[in-house]
């Protein structure tokens, strides 16, 4: 079934090239739950959607990072998740540049206040339930305005949806102990959650702005990821671990566990960077947008 689902994504694909990219995405997203839903038993379970490494900034170019760019891209990011009126939306980490220095001088944390809030304002155009992770770049603009604009206290924690009974999300914070570290007091946390889940029967995806793995990010990943792994693998009701920060995306399993890394939304080229998530009770369906990989997840049973 999987290779039949691929041949007719092609084929539609092939057979629209000459229209719109925006219209022939959907299209070919048809085709493809039409044939998973055929192959799980049905309509999937839900479906959240997924953006990472906005890191808008009025600033030029540089490298692959188009700053300016990012803020221009975002609303067709915000137009896709209303169309298809997904479950809830994860925003993965640095939503925006920042400034720490300029030309060797520091800068008032307000011009970072600014840029960001342009961000937000788009955003919250997004009608779904919108969920925050905090990235090492939304540090810039200072604990006290992330706070008060993402409306949190503290940046790990979980929630559920209505729409996805015996699902549980949590939200980590990857920087609570310093740059690219995430606390014991935190680890310990995820291991009191995940035993809870595991205990009710329920899986677990879990959204954190670092990777874990080499092979799912080569470039940054969690310093102390080796002390997450074992709690993640121990648990049995992992299904995936979402992340961004390194801009080139990536994908691993490892224990049964998917490890996607979502690339940088700031370095798409036409289209933006992001991700449309459909989920069934034996395998979830990634649709990427701009170059972020489609994907099929294969579920395997909890306590495995």
């Amino acid at each position: 079934m999987r290779h039949r689902i691929e041949l007719t994504w092609a084929a539609v694909a092939r057979e629209h090239a000459h229209m719109d990219w925006f219209l022939v995405r959907p299209l070919c997203l048809v085709w493809l739950l039409c044939a998973a839903a055929l192959a799980s038993g049905g309509e999937p379970l839900f479906t959240f959607g997924a953006v990472s490494d906005i890191q808008y900034g009025d600033k030029e170019t540089k490298g692959k990072r188009q700053y300016r760019q990012a803020l221009e891209l975002l609303p067709r990011c915000v137009e896709k998740f209303n169309a298809e009126r997904p479950a809830f939306v994860v925003q993965c980490g640095d939503l925006y540049d920042g400034y720490e220095k300029e030309n060797g001088e520091d800068v008032d944390r307000e011009k970072t206040r600014v840029e960001a809030s342009r961000v937000l304002l788009v955003l919250r155009g997004i009608g779904a339930p919108l969920y925050h992770v905090l990235g090492n770049h939304c540090l810039r603009a200072g604990k006290e305005f992330v706070t008060r604009e993402l409306g949190r206290e503290c940046f790990y924690y979980e929630f559920t949806s209505a729409a996805a009974k015996g699902w549980r999300f949590l939200v980590l914070d990857g920087n609570d102990a310093g740059y690219e570290i995430m606390s014991p007091e935190q680890i310990a946390w995820l291991g009191e959650r995940l035993a809870e889940a595991a205990k009710a029967g329920e899986r677990v995806i879990v959204f954190c702005h670092y990777a874990l793995l080499k092979e799912a990010a080569r470039n940054h990943r969690l310093k102390n990821g080796d002390s997450v792994l074992p709690v993640l693998e121990g648990a049995g009701c992992v299904a995936a671990w979402i992340a961004g920060h390194d801009h080139a995306g990536g994908y691993f399993e490892r224990a049964g566990i998917h490890h996607v890394t979502l690339k940088g939304l700031v370095e798409s080229r036409a289209v933006p960077d992001f991700a449309l998530f459909a989920v069934f009770s034996d395998r979830i369906i990634e649709d990427g947008f701009g170059a972020e990989p489609d994907r099929v997840l294969a579920l395997g049973a909890i306590g495995r």
